[in-house]
């Protein structure tokens, strides 16, 4: 298949203008919003690379957070997202090799627009299973993994999925504890916070940012705070649970570390998937990498589901100077 790319010299339209309105007419998932990344980096704050065909039709869209760090422009995505969504907008054919040659001319340009940078580090939707046209262009992949449930509509089915380890920690924290849904941001800001100081973590986000995302979904009514309470009021523990028309995301969630023997994290994550079950076919536990929160998320009987982290350095000594850091 040929594709032929509206020239560079001719008028195109303001990238971000045109994916606002990609975003409007399109079902771009929850946290490649335009609203979304407003909230967390500022309606200015984010670019987007934008490929058209010849006829000045968008193709393609990869939006990024282009922040400095000691002078070196950086291009990531925003704290208190797990993804970002590579959109396309593919031609009718029922031949696979359409599809790639499609997406390795989309993505080579999409690529080709971005900023000179020291750093590229992006975690995609799990939407994409095709990073060829990233490795031809010198980027690197490690693959990551979460857990989702596929089918909320059954949720019998999904109880009998549960291991006998979930199902003995239900039966112990149903006796004892009860699940609130409470609009308290600063209430489950404080058990996240007592469950980073445990671990003698810092807070991988600033609070306010948090406040300006929750005011965004709360008021397009997509988000919800549930808590597990004892009878003495106190709280065990709490998630932060987002949504848009095909997923629902476990996006925060903390623990009383003086409290956990209580099952609360278990009865708290049934209870948000019966919640989604109203809203949502498919949850997603959004994090499985860390071995003491994996077993939890593995007893809920989900599909281990992979999706890229794709980076690439400026250059062989910014390489090593993050694979010194860490960073990779």
């Amino acid at each position: 298949m040929s594709l032929t790319f509206r020239p560079a010299f001719h008028e195109v339209p303001d990238p971000r203008s045109t994916y606002r309105q990609l975003c409007a007419e399109h079902a771009i998932p929850l946290q490649s919003q335009d609203w979304w990344l407003d909230s967390l980096c500022g309606t200015d704050g984010w670019e987007v690379s934008v490929a058209f065909d010849a006829k000045g039709r968008p193709v393609g869209a990869l939006p990024y957070f282009p922040e400095k760090r000691y002078g070196l422009r950086l291009l990531r995505q925003p704290a208190l997202s797990t993804y970002t969504n590579l959109w396309l907008a593919y031609p009718d054919s029922d031949r696979a090799y359409r599809e790639y040659g499609f997406e390795k001319q989309v993505i080579g340009e999409l690529l080709q627009q971005l900023p000179a940078h020291a750093w590229f580090d992006l975690r995609f939707h799990p939407d994409l299973t095709n990073w060829l046209p990233f490795y031809w262009q010198g980027f690197h992949q490690t693959t990551r993994y979460t857990y989702v449930l596929e089918e909320l509509s059954d949720l019998a089915a999904v109880h009998r999925g549960l291991s006998s380890q979930a199902r003995n920690h239900l039966r112990q924290a149903r006796q004892d504890l009860t699940i609130e849904v409470r609009d308290d941001l600063p209430a489950f800001l404080g058990v996240v916070e007592k469950t980073f100081s445990r671990q003698k973590m810092p807070l991988p986000f600033q609070p306010a940012l948090l406040e300006r995302l929750d005011a965004a979904l709360q008021q397009r009514r997509q988000r919800k705070i549930f808590f597990a309470l004892d009878a003495s009021g106190r709280i065990h523990a709490a998630a932060y649970v987002v949504w848009d028309d095909r997923r629902a995301h476990y996006l925060l969630s903390g623990s009383d570390p003086v409290l956990r023997s209580s099952g609360a994290v278990y009865f708290l994550i049934w209870e948000v998937i019966k919640d989604c079950a109203k809203h949502v076919p498919l949850f997603d536990f959004e994090g499985s990498m860390l071995p003491q929160i994996e077993p939890v998320f593995r007893s809920f009987g989900g599909r281990l589901q992979p999706y890229f982290r794709i980076w690439r350095a400026g250059n062989r000594i910014l390489e090593m100077l993050w694979r010194w850091k860490g960073r990779v």
